[in-house]
């Protein structure tokens, strides 16, 4: 396949009616050997129909006709990761964690937007990241566009939801509080970041997103073998592989172009039990956690252990402490 001018698609097919007579934008050439070469003009809808019809390594335009703007330069593999969903409706991306995923689906969502496709974009994440990751990252690399947090009562949560902002961004519980509002609104792309919150199709979640986002009946591939037993079905990994499709994926490893390891100071407050010990310590100089007496036999000892209570400890999932020792260990990771 070869790109002319930056707006032609020139491509070399046996059956060149498959194409033309789809694509209006689309006219046969000549022909060499049984080999029929076609000019397709290179639109993004052009893309998506060459793409659905099994035409392999399409780009998409967005290649070529889009300032990817921020603060940062893409790297290839987003380039790539970016073109690849503008081509499908619906997609996965499996990037590996720390490869940028959020700038490439900020950056295809843009592209969509900058052409009209696409309007307001939902996004579903959990709780910790809708500012830390999502607001700030849609700063980085979109900063032209609208944003807002839908977080709070649910008359604020309703009111962000029914508001102007381009990109609203949505924790997963909080979905369901708005789902009437979230289909009045009439959302042109909805983006689940951690898909794994969905991945039980028992839960209450899974069935408001599922009505949301489509009306299909899910796979099966689990056979039921008795009252606590179930076993998967033959065909269960090609049954999942293709409810997975179309999916793209980037490790870490494949990544040659990321920069080194950057290190960030991030300050938090202390949990509820960090300031109790903390206040024990400063006022009696001596405390109990997890079963272990920890004291301080003079003013700069006490000083070094209020400093090590606040850089953290080990918790249960119930948020009890589940070890705490003031020697030189890893707390949380955090060196102390």
């Amino acid at each position: 396949m070869e790109i002319v001018n930056n707006k032609v698609l020139m491509l070399n097919l046996k059956r060149p009616e498959r194409v033309t007579a789809i694509i209006p934008k689309s006219k046969q050439l000549g022909e060499t050997d049984g080999i029929h070469k076609v000019a397709v003009y290179w639109g993004l809808e052009e893309a998506q129909v060459l793409k659905n019809l099994g035409i392999k390594n399409v780009p998409s335009p967005i290649v070529a006709n889009y300032e990817f703007k921020g603060l940062f330069k893409p790297f290839k593999h987003q380039i790539t990761t970016a073109s690849f969903l503008t081509l499908h409706r619906r997609a996965f991306c499996f990037n590996e964690q720390g490869t940028g995923k959020t700038a490439s689906v900020i950056w295809a969502a843009d592209y969509l937007m900058n052409l009209g496709f696409i309007r307001r974009v939902l996004v579903v994440c959990p709780l910790s990241i809708m500012q830390s990751a999502w607001q700030d990252d849609l700063f980085k690399f979109a900063m032209h566009r609208s944003s807002d947090v839908a977080y709070g009562t649910p008359e604020k949560r309703k009111k962000i939801i029914s508001g102007h902002a381009e990109f609203v961004i949505i924790n997963f519980d909080g979905v369901e509080i708005v789902a009437d509002e979230i289909n009045a609104n009439d959302f042109d792309l909805i983006v689940i970041d951690e898909a794994n919150a969905y991945k039980n199709i028992s839960t209450r979640r899974f069935k408001v997103m599922n009505k949301l986002v489509t009306s299909q009946r899910f796979y099966k591939v689990m056979w039921k073998v008795s009252q606590f037993r179930w076993v998967p079905k033959d065909n269960a990994s090609q049954t999942v592989h293709d409810a997975l499709q179309p999916a793209i994926r980037f490790t870490k490893r494949e990544c040659l172009d990321l920069p080194e390891i950057t290190y960030e100071t991030r300050e938090v407050p202390l949990t509820k039990q960090q300031e109790r010990y903390y206040m024990q310590m400063k006022q009696q100089a001596l405390m109990v956690a997890a079963g272990e007496e920890v004291s301080g036999v003079n003013a700069a000892a006490v000083l070094n252990k209020l400093l090590q209570i606040s850089a953290g400890a080990v918790y249960s999932d119930s948020g009890e402490v589940v070890e705490f020792d003031c020697s030189n260990r890893l707390f949380g990771g955090c060196l102390i």
